[in-house]
């Protein structure tokens, strides 16, 4: 019997990744923005403190430099009770995070930087089977984003294949092209591919068994329209698209 892979929402495009006991955070510690949640105060305490079901990750990766996807001073204060075996950051080229990697150099905790040329991959071997391959592609949104230095995660375990989309474009790409090459257990994409014809022929193409629509703004959010627009067109367009799933809450999990 296979050993199931667990993906746990904690807001926005954060997710936990369970295997074996092992722990795996993306896009996690971030404390949102007028669109999108911070994780509820009592997730965001236990991602912090290293508690409860995100003690003791393996893995702390993020996919670009956005203040919904990433929070320096929240993550220094998580480096301070527990050190990752692995930090991905991505390349950053506007000098973003010069302060938040001096204090990473000053205490001595190691990151990786995978700079590989725009439409490539680098493979990060994580231990054990267990690998996750960085594609550096395009952030949706057309020239305002153009520069952004972008991840597209594809995390390996037992077997199973998880796409992490992030904020991936919305568009033909060699970065579809060489996915389509993979067998995907589960593709998490934002919501913006839901609402979009190009984006739903770009999920069916990739043939993922399951599919999870993310990077939502949660309940409790004052800015609702694009929650109402997910869920709505979830339940629209559920017979064109894989077994879906929606992220509506954190803590929402899937399996594979």
């Amino acid at each position: 019997m296979e050993d199931k892979v667990t993906v746990t929402s904690i807001a926005n495009a954060g997710v936990l990744i369970e295997y074996r006991g092992r722990r795996f955070l993306f896009d996690a510690i971030q404390t949102g923005n007028p669109y999108f949640s911070a994780p509820p105060d009592e997730v965001l305490s236990d991602l912090v403190n290293s508690r409860g079901i995100f003690a003791d990750a393996e893995l702390l990766a993020y996919s670009h430099y956005h203040n919904d996807h990433i929070d320096f001073q929240k993550n220094l204060e998580y480096l301070s009770h527990h050190r990752p075996a692995h930090i991905v950051l991505p390349h950053d080229p506007f000098k973003r995070t010069v302060a938040f990697k001096l204090n990473l150099n000053a205490l001595e905790i190691p990151y990786e930087e995978p700079n590989v040329p725009l439409d490539e991959m680098t493979t990060v071997e994580l231990s054990d089977g267990v690998s996750l391959k960085c594609y550096h592609s395009r952030h949706d949104g057309g020239d305002k984003f153009n520069k952004v230095f972008h991840y597209t995660f594809l995390f390996s375990a037992g077997g199973k294949n998880i796409l992490l989309a992030s904020d991936s474009p919305i568009m033909d790409c060699k970065l579809y092209e060489n996915l389509k090459k993979e067998k995907i257990d589960l593709a998490l994409f934002n919501l913006l591919f839901l609402n979009n014809r190009k984006g739903r022929e770009i999920i069916n193409s990739l043939h993922p068994a399951k599919l999870v629509i993310y990077h939502l703004p949660l309940s409790d959010h004052e800015n609702q329209m694009l929650r109402k627009i997910a869920v709505h067109d979830a339940a629209r367009y559920k017979d064109e698209l894989p077994d879906i799933s929606v992220f509506a809450e954190s803590l929402d999990r899937v399996e594979v």
